[in-house]
């Protein structure tokens, strides 16, 4: 899999909607696109809304499918119970710290509580 970066949910709506906020994420770093991936839960965050009409999943399915997408396993799944042990923290947010941990990406995300969990669990 490719990437150096993981884009968290918050971070992946801010460029779909392109936000000033993501935008200046991204170049304050030099990161490009094709150097970020997701995790299965920022794929499933995004797509999977209360609501959302068949023509915008169709959108946010393309959008989401451009990046590498990581997929839970047993590695991630144990990085996330320890995270949670440690830090009282949602359990999505824990998934993709671990996901990012895992995988020694680093995460790129607009989530400030999350940013500060990030930087006190690497």
């Amino acid at each position: 899999m490719s990437g150096k970066y993981l884009l968290d949910t918050c971070a992946l709506i801010g460029l779909q909607k392109q936000t000033p906020e993501s935008f200046n994420l991204l170049s304050q770093k030099g990161v490009y696109l094709s150097q970020c991936a997701i995790s299965v839960i920022t794929y499933i965050e995004f797509i999977g809304f209360y609501g959302v009409d068949n023509e915008t999943c169709e959108q946010l399915k393309y959008i989401a499918n451009q990046f590498t997408q990581y997929p839970l396993d047993n590695p991630i799944r144990d990085e996330a119970i320890a995270i949670r042990q440690r830090y009282k923290i949602k359990l999505p947010d824990a998934l993709i710290l671990a996901t990012a941990k895992t995988h020694q990406l680093a995460l790129l995300t607009l989530d400030d509580k999350l940013m500060k969990y990030y930087q006190l669990y690497t």
